[in-house]
C-alpha cells in the first residue's frame, strides 16, 4: 500500500533493541516437603522458533510465550535450529509462585521469574533436557539439557515418590545503557536531522496485573505503547498515540515495525522525550526506555506527528 504525506506532517525514526535471555533451576521433593536434589542455576539455548514467536506473543515467564515447562529424556546437544525436545516425557503449567525486578547497574536489565511444580509422580523418570513452551510440548521458545555443578550434562532420576520444581527466570537486557548516545541521527520530515538520547529507568513502575511485570510484548495491535511529552525529567505521563498501523513479520527477521500517530491538535508544543513500556499497553505496564530529542521536535496545533519504532530482539550471552 503506497504511503501518502499528509500536509503539515512531521515524521520520526527510531529503533530499540533488546537482548533476552532466560536460566533454569531444579530441585526434587518429596511428599514430606523434603528436597531430595537441588541443582545449580543454568543459562539455555533461545531457540529459532522461540525468537519468531516473539514477534506475536512476547517474552514473559509464565506469559507470553513461556506457559510450560517441558522435560524429556533426550540427549541431542542443543542447537538454535531445534524445534522442541527430542524425547518429551511431561509438561507443566502449574506456576506456584512468581517474582519480577530489575537491576539498576551494568549490565542493566529487568527480569522476571516464575516456579513451575510437577506434582508427586507425574514426571518419574531420567529426565536430560527440558524447554519452556507456550503450548505443552509446542511452540518451544529453549531448550537446554539439564546441568550438574561444573556445568555438565546431568541426569535427573524422578522417583514415583517425587515432584519436580523448575524455576526459570527470563532477562531483558537493553542495547545501551542510561546515558549512552544513539549511534547516528534520525530523519525527520526527510530531511531534517535529530540527535537523541537513550535513557532507561531505573525505577520501576508497576500497574495492574502482576503478570505484566514478567513480560516483554512486541505487537501492540492497541497503540498505546509510546507517549510522547514536553518534559526532560519525567517519564511517567504524558500523551498517546491517535493510531497505530502494523506491519505483518517475517520468520527470521527479528524485528518488528510499527507507525504511531498523533493527530492534528493532539500535542502542542515541544516534545522532548518518547517513552516506551514492557508489557500489553501503557495501561498495564511498567516502564522500559526512553529518547531525549535533541533539539525537541516542536509541533503546532495544525501539525500532525507519525513516529515509525522499529523493535528488534536477538539472544543475550552471559
Amino acid at each position: 500500500m503506497p504511503f501518502i504525506r499528509r500536509k503539515n506532517e512531521r515524521l520520526f525514526t527510531l529503533s530499540e533493541h533488546f537482548k533476552v535471555g532466560c536460566t533454569f533451576q531444579v530441585e526434587k521433593f518429596r511428599n514430606d516437603g523434603a528436597v531430595t536434589y537441588r541443582g545449580p542455576e543454568f543459562s539455555n539455548l533461545v531457540l529459532n522458533v522461540g525468537l519468531d514467536q516473539m514477534a506475536s506473543s512476547g517474552f514473559g515467564i509464565a506469559g507470553g510465550n513461556c506457559y510450560y515447562i517441558n522435560v524429556g529424556e533426550g540427549s541431542s546437544t542443543p542447537a538454535q535450529t531445534q524445534t522442541g525436545l527430542d524425547n518429551f516425557l511431561a509438561a507443566t503449567n502449574n506456576d506456584i509462585s512468581s517474582s519480577y525486578g530489575y537491576q539498576a547497574s551494568t549490565p542493566y536489565h529487568k527480569w522476571g521469574q516464575a516456579t513451575f511444580e510437577f506434582a508427586i509422580g507425574s514426571c518419574t523418570g531420567n529426565l536430560t533436557e527440558l524447554g519452556l513452551s507456550g503450548s505443552s510440548n509446542a511452540e518451544y521458545f529453549n531448550r537446554q539439557l539439564f546441568r550438574d555443578d561444573a556445568g555438565d550434562p546431568t541426569t535427573i532420576t524422578v522417583k514415583s515418590d517425587e515432584g519436580l520444581r523448575i524455576t526459570a527466570k527470563g532477562f531483558f537486557y537493553p542495547d545501551i545503557e542510561p546515558g549512552d548516545t544513539v549511534a547516528g541521527s534520525f530523519l525527520l520530515n526527510g530531511t531534517d536531522t535529530i540527535d537523541t538520547i537513550r535513557e532507561m529507568t531505573a525505577d520501576t513502575y508497576w500497574l495492574s496485573r502482576t503478570e505484566y511485570g514478567k513480560m516483554i510484548a512486541i505487537r501492540d495491535p492497541n497503540g498505546r505503547m509510546p507517549f510522547i511529552t514536553d518534559s526532560n525529567t519525567a517519564f511517567k505521563a504524558g500523551t498517546g498515540p491517535d493510531s497505530n498501523s502494523e506491519i505483518a513479520y517475517t520468520n527470521g527477521n527479528y524485528y518488528r515495525d510499527n507507525s504511531y500517530t498523533w493527530a492534528a491538535g493532539t500535542f502542542i508544543g515541544d516534545v522532548n522525550t518518547i517513552c516506551f513500556c514492557i508489557g500489553v499497553d501503557w495501561s498495564q505496564a511498567w516502564e522500559f526506555s526512553a529518547f531525549r530529542l535533541t533539539p525537541a521536535i516542536t509541533l503546532a496545533d495544525t501539525d500532525e506527528l507519525t513516529l515509525t519504532l522499529r523493535r528488534s530482539w536477538g539472544r543475550y550471552a552471559a
